[in-house]
């Protein structure tokens, strides 16, 4: 489903944005999602009805900004934005410019995967591990080995 912000839906319906915003916090507008901040809006969400005093409420917990996901899985920004231009995490959204990901996105076990950090408790670079990939793989655990793979993209997931 592709989600929409409240500037963009108050120019599909040629509104103010103060109204879409007060229409919001009425919750007259159905299927809304809360991430922090900010409020997604379904794509096909039709107008409310003036007079309906429908309230509904908002759903939480689906997303996340890609900003405070990447901080708490200690995960590069710039990484996330690169696998999603590429094509390989079609989960996360767009809506407004900025990018949002699913808090199912990956299982506790992947994200602790990804956490692979240096000493100095900072993601690895792209160039380090690609030297890191030069090492004859009887030298590395077979499980690193391959996550380095698939960090870099050279290893397809497994499903």
């Amino acid at each position: 489903m592709k989600y929409i912000s409240s500037k963009e839906y108050a120019a599909k319906y040629n509104w103010n944005p103060v109204y879409v915003r007060m229409l919001l916090a009425d919750g007259a507008i159905p299927g809304v999602i809360r991430t922090g901040r900010t409020l997604l809006i379904p794509e096909n969400t039709p107008a409310p009805e003036w007079l309906d005093g429908t309230k509904h409420e908002y759903e939480t917990g689906c997303y996340t900004a890609l900003s405070t996901w990447a901080d708490a899985n200690n995960f590069s920004r710039s990484r996330l934005k690169d696998l999603y231009n590429a094509g390989k995490l079609p989960s996360i959204i767009e809506v407004g410019g900025r990018l949002f990901v699913p808090d199912d996105l990956l299982s506790r076990e992947e994200a602790e995967i990804l956490k692979i950090r240096t000493f100095n408790k900072r993601p690895f670079s792209k160039s380090f591990l690609t030297i890191l990939l030069r090492y004859p793989p009887q030298k590395l655990p077979k499980d690193i080995s391959e996550t380095v793979k698939y960090l870099l993209g050279k290893l397809d997931p497994v499903e």
